[in-house]
């Protein structure tokens, strides 16, 4: 009896697997029905893209400095402190957040590794609600890969960081 309910589980995500995988493939020798793919799309809507994301991507983290502690403004959507998600908090910072990089001029980046470059942003009056006036620093870094997790100095490595002041 556990011989069959194991092969009728391993058969069924077998199946799901492969009409995943048919489904994202598009145009090609394989095709499948419309109403296939569809049905595919509505459950997994990324497709293969959610499985072969580059996890070396740039990142960045935003801190506000407030005398004598720096505090870390970005936080994840999956933290306790959101509630694993349920909160929306996070994902308004990080729209915010995002708001004000995209404020920033590609050449603030440049060059600003070994001297201190600061930053007046103006124009944020109505958009940020969570990230309020005040110095910031924001670091650009790229996540180390998991086999050099154990050394803690490597864990994220600092690759630019810019000073601001969003008043």
């Amino acid at each position: 009896m556990k011989n069959i309910y194991f092969l009728s589980i391993v058969s069924f995500w077998a199946y799901i697997t492969i009409k995943v995988f048919t489904a994202s493939m598009g145009i090609n020798a394989t095709n499948t029905l419309f109403i296939h793919r569809y049905v595919v799309s509505i459950f997994t809507p990324e497709g293969w893209g959610f499985f072969t994301r580059n996890p070396r991507v740039v990142q960045f983290v935003m801190e506000r400095f407030e005398q004598p502690n720096a505090e870390i403004i970005t936080v994840k959507n999956t933290d306790p402190s959101n509630l694993f998600g349920l909160s929306r908090k996070s994902r308004r910072v990080n729209l915010e957040f995002q708001r004000i990089l995209s404020k920033l001029p590609d050449s603030a980046w440049i060059d600003n590794k070994y001297k201190i470059k600061i930053l007046k942003l103006d124009g944020f009056k109505d958009q940020l609600i969570y990230i309020k006036s005040g110095k910031y620093k924001i670091k650009k870094y790229i996540p180390t890969p998991w086999v050099w997790a154990k050394y803690p100095e490597n864990f994220k490595q600092e690759i630019d960081s810019l000073y601001i002041i969003i008043q």
